[in-house]
């Protein structure tokens, strides 16, 4: 066999992620995040967690009951941000990876509790981007005050203030209140600071 294939074999269980921070998190290491994980999948056998830089991770598992564990969900919430999983794939390298995406929790005002179905829920998510969780408190109808929704959202764009909602018969807005929104850098493309302090901005500033 193909060395090169010999060696992609070895990934034939494994997954690639994306540590996203909320904006005041301070940054974790490799071990603290894989101790949080384990204890959340208590997963039975030997498994990898490798850091690629930018946030990106390759999880690596000797065990498909254990990579069925992990990939159940493709974003989990941490203690201290989101881990976005995805499929792994070769020639991945983070350094080229341009990734405006975060994942928001969006606070729904003025949505009358009727509204309150998943459906109706989801949809509204679907205008700000890709929906991904609604809050149980929400779904079970807890308090009224407002609706919560956990949202992929791009950070390239200003995210809208308000939505028009409109049955025709009757017509109203909502307004969306965003959740420790991160930061984004136009300069680099990327989530977790600003341009103001983007170090590949300074360094083509300083010219070196």
């Amino acid at each position: 066999m193909d060395l090169y294939l010999k060696e992609v074999k070895e990934f034939e269980f494994a997954l690639r992620g994306r540590l996203l921070l909320r904006k005041g998190d301070k940054p974790r290491s490799t071990m603290e995040l894989k101790l949080e994980l384990q204890d959340l999948w208590r997963l039975t056998s030997h498994w990898q967690l490798i850091p690629l830089g930018k946030g990106y991770f390759t999880l690596r598992f000797t065990s498909a009951a254990d990579f069925t564990i992990a990939k159940a969900k493709m974003v989990w919430e941490l203690s201290k941000g989101h881990l976005r999983l995805r499929k792994w794939t070769r020639n991945f390298d983070p350094f080229k990876e341009n990734y405006p995406l975060a994942n928001v929790w969006v606070r729904i005002h003025y949505l009358p509790i009727e509204y309150w179905n998943p459906q109706v829920i989801s949809g509204i998510g679907r205008f700000l981007g890709h929906p991904l969780k609604i809050d149980r408190a929400t779904v079970g109808r807890e308090f009224g005050q407002f609706a919560r929704i956990l949202v992929e959202m791009d950070m390239s764009h200003n995210p809208p203030s308000s939505l028009l909602i409109d049955r025709g018969d009757i017509s109203f807005y909502v307004e969306f209140v965003f959740e420790n929104l991160p930061l984004y850098c136009d300069s680099c493309k990327i989530t977790g600071h600003a341009q103001d302090t983007c170090r590949k901005k300074k360094t083509c500033r300083d010219g070196l």
